[in-house]
């Protein structure tokens, strides 16, 4: 059976790059097909981090990669834990060796953080502790000491 698909994402009410990739793949050969099945894949940007869309189309390519270079016989949860384990090193390898730097201008709205390489999560600055009483949520009983031993 040939699946038939379509395929529609957009950026959204808050970003202006779509950061989301999807994509599906069948084996054009019957036989194969009916054997190994069909993948679609979708990689839901990676926000908060820069250049999530690219992140994204990386993630999907290499999992269907994978997909395609696993013999048939494999069973379905190690199929997908291969996958997703294709998926998260090819990210982290171009994370460090081959996106971008946004300070050069070529991501729209991208932020980076002094002295970092790759996909970072964009940090708001925290206020500085202490004493352990800052430590504590709001709310949060005092921290007692137990009493002395007589």
């Amino acid at each position: 059976m040939r699946l038939r698909y379509a395929r529609l994402t957009t950026a959204g009410p808050v970003r202006a790059v779509n950061e989301d990739w999807l994509d599906f793949w069948e084996s054009p050969d019957p036989l194969t097909r009916e054997k190994q099945g069909s993948v679609a894949m979708i990689a839901d940007g990676v926000g908060g981090y820069e250049h999530g869309e690219v992140a994204s189309r990386l993630a999907v390519e290499a999992a269907i990669q994978q997909f395609q270079t696993t013999s048939s016989d494999m069973k379905p949860y190690t199929l997908l834990r291969r996958m997703f384990t294709a998926a998260c090193s090819r990210v982290h390898e171009a994370s460090l060796t081959e996106l971008p730097r946004p300070e050069d201008g070529d991501h729209p709205g991208g932020r980076r953080l002094p002295g970092r390489r790759g996909l970072r999560r964009q940090r708001r600055p925290t206020p500085a502790r202490t004493s352990s009483a800052r430590r504590r949520s709001a709310g949060s009983p005092p921290i007692m000491s137990p009493p002395p031993y007589r």
